[in-house]
């Protein structure tokens, strides 16, 4: 491996950390990036397999799936820049490793959406046995009420009869 191969090696590596600041705000960019600095730079490598996690966890399943394609022919460039001899083995380690990192992502992505939908039910939920106990406590504050006015209107009716019979009575 010659100096400048180092070099350029350690300084795509270097740019393909300090991309990663950035995974969030745009994952498609910066995973595309990566990858492509990832063809010129081993040390790149894995900040390429980051970046696809983010993106394949944070955006819909076909930019991961492009990037993950990406990610296969990259390593190869890699392989071949390197001038190592035998590229036909980079293939099937490197297209699992970018099939695993995008599954992983996509499973992340989905228990996510998951738990959310579920927080949101139990919320719901909530909401609504809360409604369904203030309902109850009106229904029966308002029996309550019919019972004292009919027990009420009962005692006034009889209060009433007693007093025309002692007014009969005089």
């Amino acid at each position: 491996l010659t100096t400048t191969k180092v070099v350029i090696d350690a300084s795509f590596g270097a740019l393909s950390c300090i991309a990663l600041w950035w995974r969030r705000r745009w994952p498609f960019a910066v995973a595309v990036l990566c990858v492509v600095l990832g063809a010129f730079s081993t040390a790149g490598t894995m900040a390429g397999l980051l970046a696809l996690g983010s993106l394949a966890v944070h955006r819909p399943v076909r930019p991961a799936l492009v990037v993950s394609l990406l990610f296969v022919p990259s390593a190869v460039v890699c392989s071949l820049w390197l001038g190592r001899s035998n590229h036909w083995s980079v293939l099937l380690p490197s297209f699992a490793l970018a099939a695993a990192v995008t599954a992983w992502g996509m499973f992340i992505r989905a228990r996510r959406q998951l738990i959310a939908t579920l927080l949101d039910r139990a919320q719901r939920a909530e909401a609504e046995q809360l409604e369904r106990a203030e309902r109850a406590r009106l229904a029966e504050r308002t029996r309550i009420a019919r019972e004292m006015h009919d027990v009420l209107a009962h005692r006034i009716s009889l209060v009433a009869l007693h007093a025309g019979a002692l007014e009969g009575a005089r």
